[in-house]
């Protein structure tokens, strides 16, 4: 017998603010099945950031995140245009050796977005 369940690609995300930062911590995978999940949770937040005039700072905590593909670099981009948009800084927090660091270094999008792997380097 097969466990289908073994092969369902799973993500969390848990938002956590503090006076000058809120932070995205997402778990699991950021695939074309899950990124509308950590979209809505995104949507959210920026809503919320909308009716903050002073600057802000959403982290996304991707360190424990285990894969992500295109549609999930996509969705970075696409959040750090958004964030672009707004008197916010983005920063994403990737943890050091992983897939979704190797895959956002050798896209280049390390040049784009504030990347870094340690938490507390995150402004």
């Amino acid at each position: 017998m097969i466990d289908a369940s073994a092969s369902v690609p799973w993500m969390k995300a848990v938002v956590r603010r503090t006076f000058s930062r809120t932070v995205i911590e997402a778990s699991g995978d950021l695939d074309f099945s899950t990124v509308p999940i950590f979209a809505e949770d995104f949507a959210s937040v920026k809503s919320t950031l909308s009716k903050i005039s002073d600057p802000q700072t959403l982290v996304l905590d991707l360190r424990n995140l285990n894969f992500i593909d295109s549609s999930g670099l996509f969705l970075l981009v696409r959040i750090h245009e958004e964030m672009a948009t707004t008197p916010h800084m983005l920063s994403v927090v990737v943890r050091e050796h992983s897939q979704p660091q190797r895959v956002i270094t050798l896209d280049r999008y390390d040049k784009m977005l504030n990347v870094t792997s340690e938490l507390d380097e995150a402004p």
